[in-house]
């Protein structure tokens, strides 16, 4: 018996490249592999774009891009238009970012200095400043809605420059919780931030 769920038919070039999202989303997951070819390159550029926003360097930008994509071409049917589709693309991006950041974490170890931008020089035009001043405010915001527990260890290793012995001598507490629970408020810190950011771009 046929299956009955896959497109009957495949489009011509130009009907795919005129076709709407939300076509090639509903010929995507009945498994036509053209119709996501052409969701990939029409959306390409968003997801490097939401990648960037999670990557540490270009390197880890081009990783993330192409895991994201393979990641989208695995969930499409889970996408059944309950968001807009440059939203679902997001969640995607980023779940695919923390499982990334999971599997490399002692390659790639989050501090929070990757969260904060550099300290603007005096040669930056003021528009610079004003956006690293916003990002800094963003910042310190996000860090006053972190459960209190979380947001010690972040303030003591990152802000205070504590060892992670000494805070744990200091709190009476193990040194594997000091780092789980900073680990844990630096992950909910970049979370909550490149959520803000990628809303900003939709």
């Amino acid at each position: 018996m046929a299956n009955t769920n896959r497109p009957r038919k495949h489009l011509t070039p130009a009907e795919y490249a005129e076709a709407k999202d939300k076509t090639l989303i509903s010929r995507s997951r009945r498994g036509d592999q053209l119709a996501m070819g052409e969701l990939i390159t029409r959306h390409h550029a968003r997801i490097t774009s939401y990648a960037h926003l999670w990557a540490h360097n270009q390197q880890d930008c081009e990783d993330l891009t192409q895991e994201s994509i393979l990641q989208m071409m695995e969930s499409i049917r889970s996408f059944t238009g309950h968001c807009q589709f440059t939203t679902w693309l997001y969640k995607v991006v980023a779940t695919t970012a923390a499982t990334h950041y999971r599997d490399h974490q002692r390659q790639h170890p989050l501090t929070l200095k990757d969260l904060i931008p550099p300290q603007p020089s005096y040669v930056e035009p003021f528009a610079d400043i004003e956006a690293t001043i916003d990002a800094r405010t963003s910042l310190y915001n996000a860090m006053r809605d972190l459960p209190l527990h979380e947001r010690k260890m972040v303030f003591y290793v990152d802000l205070v420059g504590m060892r992670p012995i000494d805070v744990a001598r200091r709190q009476n507490i193990n040194q594997g919780t000091v780092r789980s629970r900073r680990f844990r408020g630096l992950t909910d810190l970049r979370v909550h931030l490149e959520e803000e950011r990628a809303a900003a771009l939709i």
